[in-house]
């Protein structure tokens, strides 16, 4: 039901909507005012049950009220005209109207707060961007350290080759000398062995073989040894560098572990050496011993010839070690030179896994970044 006072408020096209709710005629050609007179005469009668409305149908002759639903048979009624004049129908007076109070304005609206962020949200996004801002700087910084770190490490493998090629060059040097030492003295044993054939010519003979083994064969034995030492210096700084090398085995494919390093291989062989000059000096005083006393020269010539015979072998076996020593620098220096060139692949090789690695982190820096930013915007 509508409160008959409100049909003042409400304009005519809203009054002729509502009375064709109850399908009252001729409304289209009705004033405002007979309009809301008819709407109220309608809402009185709602208050009315349907039976006590069929009733009142049935004493005006409306015939079809029982057919009739409640608002259209209201509508009837009021055509009808003899609902406002019939007795049994006991209008209840209609309400005072209340004066109308003026509503109080509504509150002003207090702004939207909007819900803070959790703190979730602003930690991921933190580690988000720093995580991508540290894997954007390793990005750079990290193939300029490799391109130093390569450069280094070529630089020193080649270093070391170099190095095993000057002591190459010494030990070549040493074995020229006992060469040359150990045919001296194979010619003074050739030498001494004539002398047995032939005694006048002993002493000029003695004399010269005493020139070759104590002074000329000394030197030369000395001078290797000198050499030797010098070698030495060179081999502890390549035993240092290939020992640096096979710590990074991984990355230089240098493997070098022998039984006894370069150093002590050499120091060795010049020890051998050490004794040999005194001896030859040994040898010249005999051959002056012998060449005073040509009775005994015989047999000192004899003795004497097999001493230097096995110090001939001794030479002989000096230089084969030394050849063999530099055999296999040769070999390592050959080594390190391809070990140089590997190294370059080997650091680039190693810098793109290291920059896929830190690629991909990167990218779920940069997932975790966004994912704290969709936290927030869900949460706002």
């Amino acid at each position: 039901m509508t409160d008959p006072s409100s049909f003042e408020q409400m304009t005519l096209k809203e009054l002729r909507a509502l009375a064709s709710e109850y399908e009252l005629r001729g409304v289209s050609g009705m004033r405002k005012a007979d309009l809301v007179a008819q709407l109220t005469k309608a809402e009185r009668l709602a208050s009315l049950k349907v039976g006590e409305l069929r009733a009142l149908a049935r004493e005006v002759g409306l015939e079809e009220a029982r057919d009739l639903k409640k608002k259209v048979l209201i509508g009837r009624l009021v055509a009808a005209e003899q609902a406002v004049e019939a007795p049994v129908v006991e209008m209840p007076p209609p309400p005072a109207e209340e004066p109308v109070r003026e509503k109080p304005p509504p509150p002003a609206e207090e702004p939207e707060r909007r819900p803070r962020p959790p703190l979730a949200s602003y930690l991921l996004r933190i580690s988000g961007a720093l995580g991508m801002l540290v894997t954007l700087f390793a990005l750079v910084a990290i193939p300029l350290l490799a391109l130093r770190l390569g450069s280094g490490l070529r630089g020193g493998v080649r270093n070391g080759a170099d190095q095993v090629r000057t002591v190459i060059l010494l030990l070549r040097s040493a074995e020229d000398g006992l060469s040359t030492a150990a045919d001296s003295i194979r010619t003074s044993t050739e030498a001494l062995d004539a002398i047995g054939e032939n005694l006048e010519n002993t002493g000029p003979l003695l004399d010269s073989i005493g020139e070759v083994v104590g002074t000329e064969a000394p030197e030369m034995i000395e001078a290797t040894h000198r050499a030797l030492v010098n070698a030495q210096e060179g081999a502890q700084a390549i035993d240092q560098v290939l020992r640096g090398l096979a710590t990074l085995g991984p990355l230089t494919g240098v493997t070098y572990d022998p039984q006894m390093p370069l150093q002590e291989s050499l120091a060795e062989v010049a020890s051998g050496l050490e004794p040999l000059p005194a001896a030859m000096r040994g040898v010249q005083e005999d051959l002056q011993t012998a060449s005073s006393d040509l009775d005994v020269v015989g047999g000192s010539a004899a003795s004497v010839a097999g001493s230097l015979t096995l110090l001939a072998d001794d030479l002989n076996g000096v230089e084969q070690a030394l050849s063999q020593q530099s055999e296999a620098l040769e070999s390592l220096a050959a080594g390190l030179e391809n070990t140089a060139d590997r190294v370059s692949l080997g650091v680039i090789v190693a810098t793109i896994a290291v920059e896929l690695l830190l690629a991909w982190i990167g990218i779920t820096q940069y997932a975790v970044f966004i994912l704290g930013s969709h936290l927030a915007q869900d949460r706002s």
